[in-house]
């Protein structure tokens, strides 16, 4: 019986081991567990253990279940009951009792390792961000690139249009040098010079130079016409472009131009303005200056007057010119105008030149009212009252200027003769040239110094203590000037008197 009961203890000892060693000593040995509290056959155990003891196959299983895999809630493994003999229960169930509290460590650190090695594998989540990104238009896009892929063949397109162009350009000036202007019968139309594009059509193709309008061409040569002059354009220094000059009016012709165009308007306005005048004094009173109707002339006198005019001094064919363009020139200005009046041509304008007698007419019956002659005389008092001011202000100014000059001579001419009484081998003359007091007292190089100074001079000629004199200064005759005597020596004045002298 003893022998029995030895091997049975050992036998279930090494059960027992065996069992711990399956069920609650690895990391990841409790996910084999049946989530059923019912007990289990010991083979089904057995061999569910057998099969979950490997941790690469347990670890693979977790990895492949971690996003469904909730862990069982922690409970108290029951025992397996094995026959045993009731001495031996007793005692294993005790030795149970001891070992539950630190199965229940053993399991949350299970579980502790279990998310942490979850929590390793599992990968880090990342929120892919949105771009945005400018949409691209195809079509543009496959244009740029085949314009890129053509830009060579455009190069090269260009490179032979300019090629051909500076071929065909040099044979063009070549023919243009050697044939000169187009003569008027041959070519193909005349260009007008007025025309900003005149020289540049002159680089159409042609084999001639073209012939200007005012210009008369013939065998390459062009010949201005009468009054006109023979010029070169600019951006043609020395004739170096086959272009053609221009034909103008010199300087002297344009003047003459311009003055008879203005006398031609002056002449129209003072018309209109002597009609203007005329209905004023028949209504004075009437507050509108324009008349109803233009004054006119009639036009064929009015040439023949201008023609007259412009043949003083200018030949037949130039008189001719200058009429023209005058003529031009003043029918162009918008404030002329040529009408029928009865059957005949007139000119006249808007324009109005107002005569001097109208000016007074309009005077005249402005002051005819009483209340401008009121207004006229409180204005003619104020000015003249003004007028007095301002003469006696400067009269009183003026004088005073004078004395102080007046002055100024008495004090060198009295220390003059002082120092001649006092050391008269060192001064030897009382007298001191006038010639040198102006230049001491006023500024020689102001105008109205000067005549300041003139003024002065008739003063002290007539002074009775300054006697005039001739003396000889370095062989030359010299006005001078001298007290007549002591007594005439004038005491200088106190602080007292020189402020009251200032002040009146």
């Amino acid at each position: 019986t003893a022998t029995q009961n030895t091997a049975t203890r050992n036998t279930v000892t090494q059960n027992t081991a065996a069992a711990q060693n399956t069920t609650g000593r690895g990391p990841l040995s409790w996910l084999s567990q049946r989530k059923s509290r019912a007990p289990e056959p010991a083979a089904s155990l057995l061999s569910s253990d057998e099969e979950t003891s490997s941790p690469s196959v347990s670890s693979s299983s977790n990895l492949a279940s971690r996003q469904t895999f909730r862990p069982p809630a922690l409970r108290r493994e029951t025992s397996i009951v094995f026959p045993l003999p009731a001495d031996f229960v007793v005692h294993e169930r005790q030795n149970e009792d001891l070992m539950g509290d630190q199965d229940e460590g053993d399991k949350v650190r299970d579980i502790e390792l279990y998310y942490l090695y979850t929590d390793s594998l599992r990968s880090v989540q990342s929120y892919p961000y949105t771009l945005e990104t400018k949409p691209t238009d195809t079509f543009s896009s496959l244009w740029i690139e085949s314009f890129y892929n053509s830009l060579p063949s455009i190069r090269r397109c260009l490179f032979s249009l300019m090629v051909a162009y500076l071929s065909f350009f040099s044979l063009i000036v070549i023919l243009r040098f050697q044939n000169g202007y187009c003569d008027d019968l041959s070519q193909e139309a005349l260009v007008d010079e007025d025309s900003i594009y005149f020289s540049f059509s002159s680089l159409f193709p042609s084999s001639c130079i073209p012939c200007p309008s005012r210009g008369n061409c013939e065998g390459g040569i062009l010949v201005c016409r009468d009054a006109l002059v023979r010029r070169r354009p600019f951006y043609n220094l020395g004739g170096v472009l086959p272009i053609s000059d221009i034909c103008v009016h010199s300087a002297e012709t344009t003047s003459q131009i311009r003055g008879l165009e203005r006398l031609i308007k002056y002449i129209l306005s003072e018309k209109q303005g002597q009609l203007v005048y005329k209905e004023y004094k028949a209504h004075p009173r009437s507050s509108q200056l324009r008349p109803q109707n233009l004054a006119s002339i009639v036009l064929s006198e009015f040439k023949e007057y201008i023609q007259t005019v412009i043949a003083e001094g200018t030949t037949g064919a130039e008189a001719n010119e200058i009429f023209s363009e005058v003529l031009i020139r003043t029918l162009e200005d918008p404030n002329i105008f040529v009408w029928n009046k009865n059957y005949v041509e007139v000119i006249g304008t808007t324009t109005v030149t107002l005569p001097k007698k109208y000016y007074a007419l309009k005077m005249y019956y402005f002051l005819h009212s009483i209340y401008t002659w009121y207004i006229l005389f409180i204005i003619l008092s104020s000015v003249t009252a003004f007028v007095a001011v301002k003469v006696l202000t400067y009269r009183r100014d003026y004088k005073k200027k004078l004395e102080q000059i007046k002055d100024r001579v008495f004090t060198e001419l009295t220390e003059q003769l002082q120092n001649h009484l006092r050391q008269p081998t060192h001064y030897t003359s009382p007298s001191v040239p006038v010639d040198a007091l102006r230049s001491n007292i006023i500024d020689i190089h102001d105008r109205q110094s000067l005549e300041d100074w003139d003024q002065v001079v008739t003063i002290m000629s007539r002074h009775p203590s300054v006697r005039l004199s001739m003396q000889e200064f370095m062989g030359e005759p010299v006005v001078c000037w001298e007290l007549a005597s002591e007594s005439s020596i004038i005491p200088k004045k106190s602080i007292y008197q020189s402020i009251m002298s200032k002040i009146f």
